[in-house]
Protein backbone atom coordinates (compact mmCIF):
# COMPACT_ATOMS: atom_id res chain seq x y z
CA UNK A 1 0.00 0.00 0.00
CA UNK A 2 1.42 3.40 -1.14
CA UNK A 3 1.83 6.03 2.00
CA UNK A 4 0.07 8.46 0.34
CA UNK A 5 -3.35 5.95 -0.62
CA UNK A 6 -5.81 5.52 1.78
CA UNK A 7 -8.92 2.70 1.73
CA UNK A 8 -12.22 2.88 3.24
CA UNK A 9 -14.53 0.81 3.96
CA UNK A 10 -18.09 1.00 5.16
CA UNK A 11 -18.61 -0.55 8.86
CA UNK A 12 -21.22 -1.05 11.89
CA UNK A 13 -21.15 -1.98 15.53
CA UNK A 14 -21.30 -5.89 15.26
CA UNK A 15 -24.76 -6.88 16.50
CA UNK A 16 -24.60 -7.56 20.51
CA UNK A 17 -28.05 -9.65 20.51
CA UNK A 18 -27.19 -12.55 22.33
CA UNK A 19 -25.42 -10.34 24.87
CA UNK A 20 -28.25 -8.03 25.29
CA UNK A 21 -30.85 -11.30 25.37
CA UNK A 22 -28.86 -12.37 27.99
CA UNK A 23 -28.25 -9.50 30.26
CA UNK A 24 -32.11 -9.09 30.14
CA UNK A 25 -32.92 -12.69 30.83
CA UNK A 26 -30.40 -11.70 34.23
CA UNK A 27 -32.23 -8.50 34.70
CA UNK A 28 -35.46 -10.28 34.58
CA UNK A 29 -34.18 -13.07 36.98
CA UNK A 30 -32.69 -10.79 39.78
CA UNK A 31 -36.14 -8.52 39.39
CA UNK A 32 -38.31 -11.61 40.41
CA UNK A 33 -35.81 -12.83 43.21
CA UNK A 34 -36.48 -9.10 44.86
CA UNK A 35 -40.20 -9.63 43.99
CA UNK A 36 -39.82 -12.94 45.72
CA UNK A 37 -37.77 -11.22 48.74
CA UNK A 38 -40.30 -8.24 49.18
CA UNK A 39 -43.75 -10.08 48.94
CA UNK A 40 -42.49 -12.47 51.78
CA UNK A 41 -41.42 -10.15 53.88
CA UNK A 42 -37.73 -10.95 53.66
CA UNK A 43 -35.62 -8.67 55.64
CA UNK A 44 -32.71 -8.26 52.99
CA UNK A 45 -30.35 -5.50 54.18
CA UNK A 46 -27.35 -4.90 51.97
CA UNK A 47 -28.55 -7.72 49.42
CA UNK A 48 -31.39 -5.62 48.31
CA UNK A 49 -28.74 -2.64 47.52
CA UNK A 50 -26.89 -5.16 45.81
CA UNK A 51 -29.32 -6.68 43.70
CA UNK A 52 -30.44 -3.31 43.09
CA UNK A 53 -27.20 -2.46 41.68
CA UNK A 54 -27.15 -5.21 39.79
CA UNK A 55 -30.10 -4.62 37.88
CA UNK A 56 -29.18 -0.71 37.03
CA UNK A 57 -25.83 -2.27 35.85
CA UNK A 58 -27.66 -4.45 33.47
CA UNK A 59 -29.66 -2.22 32.49
CA UNK A 60 -26.93 0.48 31.79
CA UNK A 61 -25.03 -2.14 29.95
CA UNK A 62 -28.62 -2.92 28.25
CA UNK A 63 -28.97 0.42 26.82
CA UNK A 64 -24.81 0.86 25.43
CA UNK A 65 -24.83 -2.38 23.82
CA UNK A 66 -28.57 -0.96 22.31
CA UNK A 67 -27.34 2.17 20.85
CA UNK A 68 -24.41 1.17 19.83
CA UNK A 69 -26.82 -1.79 17.25
CA UNK A 70 -29.03 1.24 15.86
CA UNK A 71 -26.16 3.33 15.56
CA UNK A 72 -25.43 4.63 11.61
CA UNK A 73 -22.66 2.86 10.00
CA UNK A 74 -19.41 4.55 9.99
CA UNK A 75 -16.34 4.50 8.06
CA UNK A 76 -12.93 2.22 8.47
CA UNK A 77 -9.84 4.33 7.24
CA UNK A 78 -6.92 2.40 6.80
CA UNK A 79 -3.85 5.02 5.98
CA UNK A 80 -0.18 4.51 6.02
CA UNK A 81 0.47 4.07 9.60
CA UNK A 82 -3.18 4.24 10.88
CA UNK A 83 -6.10 3.30 11.21
CA UNK A 84 -9.36 5.04 11.83
CA UNK A 85 -12.91 3.52 12.46
CA UNK A 86 -16.23 5.14 14.81
CA UNK A 87 -13.62 8.41 14.58
CA UNK A 88 -10.84 7.11 16.49
CA UNK A 89 -7.41 7.36 14.97
CA UNK A 90 -5.44 4.25 15.68
CA UNK A 91 -1.53 4.08 15.41
CA UNK A 92 0.12 1.19 14.04
CA UNK A 93 2.08 1.13 17.67
CA UNK A 94 -1.06 1.15 19.48
CA UNK A 95 -2.12 -2.09 18.41
CA UNK A 96 -1.12 -5.67 19.86
CA UNK A 97 -3.41 -8.18 17.24
CA UNK A 98 -6.05 -7.94 14.75
CA UNK A 99 -8.79 -10.63 15.68
CA UNK A 100 -11.13 -11.62 13.22
CA UNK A 101 -14.31 -14.12 14.79
CA UNK A 102 -17.03 -15.61 12.47
CA UNK A 103 -16.55 -17.27 8.94
CA UNK A 104 -20.18 -15.71 7.19
CA UNK A 105 -20.53 -12.26 9.13
CA UNK A 106 -17.09 -11.81 10.34
CA UNK A 107 -16.54 -9.30 13.49
CA UNK A 108 -13.37 -7.75 13.37
CA UNK A 109 -12.06 -6.62 16.66
CA UNK A 110 -8.56 -4.69 17.33
CA UNK A 111 -6.97 -5.06 20.63
CA UNK A 112 -4.75 -2.58 22.11
CA UNK A 113 -1.66 -3.34 23.89
CA UNK A 114 -2.17 -3.43 27.83
CA UNK A 115 -5.79 -4.63 27.19
CA UNK A 116 -6.90 -7.91 28.58
CA UNK A 117 -10.20 -8.06 25.95
CA UNK A 118 -11.03 -6.15 22.82
CA UNK A 119 -13.02 -2.67 23.99
CA UNK A 120 -16.42 -2.82 22.05
CA UNK A 121 -15.66 0.51 19.98
CA UNK A 122 -12.70 -1.72 18.71
CA UNK A 123 -15.04 -3.84 17.24
CA UNK A 124 -16.59 -3.79 13.90
CA UNK A 125 -18.28 -5.84 11.05
CA UNK A 126 -17.75 -4.45 7.54
CA UNK A 127 -21.18 -4.29 5.42
CA UNK A 128 -19.69 -4.03 1.65
CA UNK A 129 -16.61 -5.65 -0.09
CA UNK A 130 -15.94 -7.88 2.90
CA UNK A 131 -12.91 -9.84 1.51
CA UNK A 132 -11.11 -6.92 -0.08
CA UNK A 133 -11.60 -5.37 3.44
CA UNK A 134 -10.13 -7.71 5.03
CA UNK A 135 -7.01 -8.93 2.62
CA UNK A 136 -6.76 -4.93 2.89
CA UNK A 137 -6.36 -4.71 6.66
CA UNK A 138 -4.50 -8.15 6.86
CA UNK A 139 -1.76 -6.92 4.71
CA UNK A 140 -1.54 -3.35 6.29
CA UNK A 141 -1.12 -5.71 9.31
CA UNK A 142 1.12 -7.76 8.24
CA UNK A 143 3.20 -4.66 6.97
CA UNK A 144 3.26 -3.24 10.80
CA UNK A 145 4.44 -6.74 12.31
CA UNK A 146 0.80 -7.11 13.81
CA UNK A 147 -0.81 -10.31 14.08
CA UNK A 148 -3.79 -11.24 12.42
CA UNK A 149 -5.73 -14.21 14.24
CA UNK A 150 -9.08 -16.23 13.49
CA UNK A 151 -10.55 -17.04 16.66
CA UNK A 152 -13.49 -16.01 19.13
CA UNK A 153 -12.90 -13.13 21.08
CA UNK A 154 -14.38 -11.42 23.96
CA UNK A 155 -15.43 -7.95 24.02
CA UNK A 156 -16.23 -5.39 26.70
CA UNK A 157 -17.59 -1.97 27.28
Amino acid sequence: MNDSRSSTFSIKYPSSIYSIVSLIIIAALQSFLLYLYVENDGDLGILLYAVIGSIAVCCVVIAIYTRSVVKRPSELVIDAQSISLHNRIIEAGEIERVMIQGYFKQIIGIKPFGSKIVPVSLCFRILNNEDMAIKELSRWAEQHQIPVVHKRFIRWL
